[in-house]
């Protein structure tokens, strides 16, 4: 990941002061079965995997019904979009044919890299109630993707397919209230007792986008409280708290500034957004703790992660306002994609590039007047050269995206995409920058896709928008 780089601004345009949007709240949802999905061999790894796309509750995988021996079966998982909101996902077993496992996977991450092509296991059946299989996981209806395992465990089992169920539940976190009136940097912590030491906390903003250095693990029970140390801005935030095995897309070294001394590998998703609870423990209290600066009073809360495979998830305000939001999605709504490339609705996402994802950029206000704005879902293995802008609204499809930066605007130096799609920059916004508190700032970034076919090279992140 690109840290640290410094770039000048060659303009200042069309910095707009308008309102934003309140915080999404989840919405209730009733949809019903609609498909089966069929083991297709081979789909013995990730490569191979099989798309289960679309899935609804009550939809099924029918895992192959005539082999001999231990035969995994991959699938991505991509569930339908939803209003935005919490979700626990489950794929679980019905239990009419034969004994399952099934597994999360993910990659294998150390600090600030993943290593590509590795092999992690996030969550297993086997860590729970062994006559229930079953793996879970969180989204925020954004049609978050996932690779599973599914296999049965019987030997040369033949007859009728194994059923594996999909199901959703919407979460309602626990409101803690109001924390402070302004915003900066704050200490989100979760405690647990002596002989449940694990504990992590991750912190995700209005959107459901996790919070780079919003998330913390006591690294295998090194002490009995995980502490994350983001700064916040106005507006609503989110906060998923367990006592072991919270996976997400974003690497160990990403986790804490002030605490993280301790990080060690871990496993993370191969996409962006969902999160693996891969914790067996039954239901467990641990106490949340918000404190604006370090001492300033602050909100405690106890929390219950209710089974295995779960979180506690709990919800505050910082002020009145909400100052930070996406805008400009590929998924149609603010424009067609001119490839016919759109991303899944409500996914806030860029038009999909050729690794079948669609980017995005978040921002994430810094001390002293500076914002990091973070670059997410990249092509991975194309070396991409990501170009950021800042300027006014004015969708328009171009090349294979959607542009929403009308001309002449801001333009930053190159950023160059890592082996996991991702990158990021640190700048001073206002006085050096050229920017007045107050402000409203649009940002887009523009990106080469060369394994994209011709004339849908060139693609866009979706854009965000921060005040000052």
């Amino acid at each position: 990941m690109v840290k640290g780089m410094k770039f000048s601004l060659l303009a200042i345009a069309g910095v707009l002061a308008t309102a934003l949007p309140a915080a999404a709240t989840p919405s209730s949802f009733s949809p019903s079965p609609q498909s089966s999905f069929l083991d297709l061999e081979p789909n013995d790894t990730k490569a191979e995997a099989v798309s289960a796309s679309g899935l609804l509750p009550g939809d099924e995988i029918l895992l192959d019904n005539n082999y001999s021996g231990f035969d995994p079966d991959v699938f991505r998982i991509q569930p339908a979009s939803l209003p935005p909101g919490i979700y626990r996902h489950t794929l679980r077993d019905d239990g009419s044919v034969a004994p399952t496992r099934f597994r999360a996977l993910g990659l294998d991450g150390v600090v600030d890299a993943v290593l590509p092509g590795s092999a992690s296991i996030l969550s297993d059946s086997l860590n729970g109630d062994p006559s229930a299989p079953m793996v879970a996981w969180y989204g925020f209806g954004k049609s978050e993707e996932l690779y599973t395992e599914l296999y049965a465990t019987g030997f040369a089992r033949s007859g009728a397919a194994a059923r594996v169920v999909f199901e959703t539940e919407e979460i309602t976190p626990v409101d803690v209230g109001n924390v402070d009136v302004y915003g900066g940097t704050y200490t989100v912590s979760v405690n647990g007792t002596a002989n449940e030491a694990d504990t992590e906390v991750f912190v995700f903003d209005a959107e459901y986008n996790l919070i780079p250095f919003g998330w913390a693990d006591d690294q295998n029970g090194f002490n009995n409280a995980a502490v994350a140390t983001p700064t916040l801005t106005p507006g609503r935030y989110y906060v998923a708290a367990s006592t072991k095995g919270l996976s997400s897309h974003t690497p160990p070294g990403s986790q804490s500034v002030f605490y993280n001394e301790f990080a060690v590998p871990s496993g993370v998703t191969d996409f962006k957004g969902p999160l693996v609870a891969g914790n067996f423990a039954g239901s467990t209290t641990v106490l949340l703790t918000i404190q604006p600066g370090f001492s300033n009073p602050s909100i405690n809360a106890p929390l219950t992660i209710p089974s295995s495979q779960s979180a506690a998830w709990a919800t505050f305000t910082v002020g009145t306002t909400q100052e930070t939001f996406s805008f400009c999605p590929g998924d149609g709504s603010a424009g067609p994609c001119p490839c016919g490339n759109e991303s899944a609705p409500g996914a806030r996402a860029g038009c999909l590039h050729s690794e079948g994802l669609g980017a995005s950029i978040i921002s994430n206000r810094l001390p002293f007047d500076r914002v990091r704005l973070n670059l997410e879902s990249l092509p991975r293995n194309a070396g991409s050269a990501v170009f950021v802008s800042m300027g006014t609204q004015a969708p328009a499809a171009s090349f294979g995206g959607l542009s929403c930066l009308a001309a002449p605007a801001a333009r930053l130096p190159v950023v160059f995409a890592d082996g996991n799609g991702s990158g990021s920059v640190v700048e001073e916004l206002v006085g050096t920058g050229g920017f007045l508190a107050g402000m409203t700032v649009f940002a887009q970034a523009a990106y080469r896709d060369p394994n994209a076919a011709a004339g849908c090279q060139v693609n866009f992140t979706s854009g965000v928008a921060f005040r000052l």
